[in-house]
């Protein structure tokens, strides 16, 4: 029988012979392929509000954050649409997806209006704004606004 010291490096040795085993195994040495970071800016949509007029739901808000050579061309606009008895809580998680219908943008000074046309007469609607810069870079969210 081996004395106890004999058995606890034993042990050592094979825990590290395993892990550098292990690491090598992990790794193959070929790196991965280059990638540019995401473009972005800081320019987001503020105190944005929801108004349906007929079949249109007008977005409005100011523009807050923008750089001075920062000139804002376009928006991308997340929606989500349920049906009045069907709405989720304050505060429940909202599926929301990229809107992909034409709708009309306008950007006065650090004044941002959005009209969507919409087809539904009555639902409730979640609703959130990214602004596009001329370089095409996408900025934060803005606050998730609810129309009813």
């Amino acid at each position: 029988m081996l004395p106890v010291h004999h058995l606890c490096d034993r042990a050592v040795l094979f825990f590290l012979l395993t892990a550098i085993l292990a690491s090598l195994m992990c790794a193959c040495g070929k790196k991965g392929p280059p990638f540019l970071p995401e473009k972005g800016h800081e320019a987001r949509v503020e105190n944005l509000t929801g108004k349906r007029v007929d079949r249109q739901i007008r977005l409005e808000g100011t523009i807050e954050g923008r750089a001075r050579d920062a000139v804002i061309s376009g928006c991308t606009v997340d929606q989500a649409w349920y049906p009045e008895d069907a709405a989720p809580c304050e505060g429940c998680p909202v599926k929301m997806r990229p809107l992909e219908d034409a709708f009309d943008i306008a950007v006065s000074g650090d004044r941002f209006i959005c009209v969507i046309p919409v087809s539904e007469n009555s639902g409730v609607w979640f609703f959130q704004v990214r602004l596009i810069d001329n370089r095409g870079a996408v900025g934060p969210r803005s606050e998730r606004v609810v129309v009813r």
